[in-house]
């Protein structure tokens, strides 16, 4: 896991976008989580993913979501509550 961040327009998109091309690159196949505070800006990094072509093998969404994602994968979600 690796965090990320920065001021307004530093390049943080620019260099996660190269991140994950480099990552695709490689022979092994691999899921990558981009997690984002707010819906509008993972539409954007949506957007700018797909103008590289880097779309697939890529998940992004907000936090909430990773963490249901990730308990429906798990086995704690068979735990039952008396």
């Amino acid at each position: 896991m690796q965090l990320l961040s920065g001021g307004a327009a530093c390049g943080k998109t620019t260099d996660v976008i190269n991140r994950i091309r480099s990552e695709l690159s490689s022979s092994d196949l691999r899921l990558i989580w981009v997690i984002l505070p707010e819906r509008r800006q993972v539409h954007s990094f949506r957007r700018d993913l797909m103008k590289h072509g880097s779309i697939l093998g890529v998940s992004t969404g907000l936090f909430y979501e990773f963490g249901i994602e990730i308990l429906l994968k798990s086995d704690l979600n068979n735990i039952s509550i008396p």
